[in-house]
């Protein structure tokens, strides 16, 4: 008897590009301004958007199959 997964709840998909997105945003500021604050805040989107944005693929991925 096959176990049924629950679907991933919907947006997951969208939440993770569009972090993943914010994640690129965040290294080109980083890259682009000479200003340390803008480096510092572009490093920490960049970890941010990444760190979550890879989790909720992760769990798109995982909660597809």
């Amino acid at each position: 008897m096959a176990h049924d997964k629950p679907a991933p709840p919907p947006g997951t998909l969208t939440a993770a590009l569009a972090l993943l997105a914010g994640a690129v945003g965040g290294a080109v500021m980083a890259a682009r301004h000479s200003d340390v604050l803008y480096l510092v805040c572009g490093v920490v989107i960049c970890a941010g958007g990444a760190f979550l944005g890879g989790g909720l693929l992760y769990a798109w991925f995982k909660g597809r199959r």
